[in-house]
C-alpha cells in the first residue's frame, strides 16, 4: 500500500488490505479511508485499525459460516461444480440465488452494524474529536469462491 504526502499538510489517509480475512484463506479485506478536519488522520486510522475486527465478529458469529463453505472454511465443491443433469439445474440454481441473496444481506447488515458500533465508539473516545473531524471508509470483503459461484450464475 501506498500514499505520497500531498501539500496540504498532514496525510489523512488511511487504508488496509487484510489477507486470510478472519482466518479464511480465500478471503480478503479491503478499506480505504479519507479522513477530514483537524482530527481526520486519527479518525481514518482508528477506524482502519478497528472497524475489520467488529466486522470479523458481526459476520461470521451472528451469521455463522458462509452458506458454500465446510465448517473448516473449504469450499464445498459441488456448489462450484457444473450440474450433470438440466433437469436439476433449474431447481438448483433457484435455491442457490436465494441462498445467495440471503447471505448478501446479511453481509450489507452486517456491514451498517459495523459502522454503527464504530460510529458510537469514536464519539466516546476522548483524545478524538469526531464531532468536526471523520472519515469517509469504503470497504469491501471479497471471497474468491462467491466470485466464482457468481461468475457462473
Amino acid at each position: 500500500l501506498f500514499t505520497r504526502q500531498g501539500k496540504k499538510g498532514t496525510n489523512q489517509d488511511a487504508m488496509v488490505a487484510w489477507e486470510n480475512f478472519n482466518g479464511r484463506s480465500d478471503t480478503v479485506f479491503c478499506g480505504v479511508f479519507d479522513g477530514h478536519g483537524p482530527h481526520g488522520h486519527l479518525v481514518a486510522r482508528k477506524v482502519r485499525d478497528t472497524l475489520p475486527l467488529k466486522l470479523c465478529d458481526l459476520i461470521y458469529c451472528d451469521y455463522g459460516e458462509s452458506p458454500t463453505s465446510n465448517s473448516d472454511g473449504s469450499v464445498l465443491e459441488e456448489s462450484l461444480s457444473p450440474y450433470p443433469d438440466a433437469e436439476d439445474k433449474s431447481s438448483t440454481f433457484t435455491a442457490q440465488k436465494e441462498e445467495h441473496l440471503e447471505f448478501f444481506d446479511s453481509m450489507k447488515e452486517s456491514f451498517r452494524k459495523a459502522f454503527r458500533v464504530m460510529d458510537k465508539e469514536l464519539k466516546l473516545h476522548r483524545n478524538i474529536d469526531s464531532i468536526c473531524s471523520g472519515t469517509t471508509a469504503v470497504t469491501l470483503i471479497k471471497q474468491v469462491q462467491w466470485n466464482l459461484l457468481l461468475e457462473w450464475l
